[in-house]
């Protein structure tokens, strides 16, 4: 076992303890979800929750935070910085407008990462970091664009928000068991009917 490998496990301990000390928000929670550095995304349902929470002025730097923070990773955390940068993407075009003034006004912190190289196995793993920096930067500037993108985003939200209504009006629970008999002894959920 080397020292890098020690100084790991000991950060992934503190990181743990952290967590059971500082008793993490659900907002918190789903930061890390959506930031970490596994090789899968996050689900739509998250990343809309953390768009809502961005409009509050609080949560909307707590959000910020961890964001920048988890751009200053390097190398073989790319998994983890694409999948910030996918965060900010998305809260530019669904979330409040206090992301893109911050975003604006840090902008060197994700144009940097449009220079991120990183090779692992032998692919160029970086790239995909450079083109998402580049499309929020791009995003950010462009007024036209960000106005067009954040209009496409509204139209989607209403559209499935419409649709999860009509599903759950029409008894397809949306993907809860609130229409299902399952352990309500029968009927509606629990709710006695």
């Amino acid at each position: 076992m080397n020292l890098q490998s020690v100084s790991s496990a000991l950060g992934s301990v503190k990181k743990a303890t952290n967590r059971i000390t500082h008793r993490e928000s659900p907002l918190e929670k789903n930061l890390r979800e959506a930031t970490s550095n596994e090789n899968w995304g996050c689900p739509n349902s998250l990343l809309h929750d953390i768009a809502r929470a961005s409009h509050d002025y609080q949560e909307c730097q707590v959000i910020m935070n961890e964001a920048w923070s988890a751009l200053q990773e390097r190398g073989k955390m790319w998994r983890r910085i694409l999948k910030t940068l996918s965060l900010l993407e998305f809260l530019v075009k669904n979330g409040g407008e206090r992301v893109i003034d911050e975003i604006r006004r840090d902008q060197s912190k994700v144009r940097c990462l449009m220079d991120f190289s990183y090779q692992e196995d032998g692919k160029d793993r970086g790239a995909a970091v450079r083109e998402k920096a580049k499309a929020i930067v791009e995003l950010v500037s462009d007024m036209e664009m960000l106005r067009q993108e954040r209009d496409k985003a509204q139209t989607h939200r209403t559209k499935f928000m419409s649709m999860s209504s009509a599903d759950n009006y029409a008894g397809r629970g949306g993907g809860s068991f609130g229409n299902s008999s399952y352990g309500s002894g029968g009927g509606g959920g629990g709710y006695g009917g």
